[in-house]
């Protein structure tokens, strides 16, 4: 697998969070070697009201060229209050 990663500036800030993520994500076959990706991360901070905070969704189709290889392409929303 090859996982690419990015770092922003705000998560390199040396304040504590004190909130936590709660991914799910699901991957299925559309047709013979093409399979779709749905992902959804809400955040909800550890404050007195535990609100969710932050949520992202992201949508993708990807063709899996071989059993160790694919490649995916798609779409991210993202919203924060």
């Amino acid at each position: 697998y090859i996982i690419c990663c990015s770092q922003s500036a705000q998560a390199q800030s040396s304040e504590t969070d004190s909130g936590y993520w709660a991914p799910i994500s699901l991957r299925a076959p559309l047709y013979k070697k093409w399979q779709a990706s749905v992902e959804y991360q809400p955040r909800w901070q550890r404050e007195a009201d535990q609100h969710l905070t932050e949520s992202i969704i992201r949508v993708g189709a990807g063709y899996e060229f071989t059993k160790k290889f694919s490649i995916f392409g798609g779409c991210l929303l993202y919203t924060s209050d």
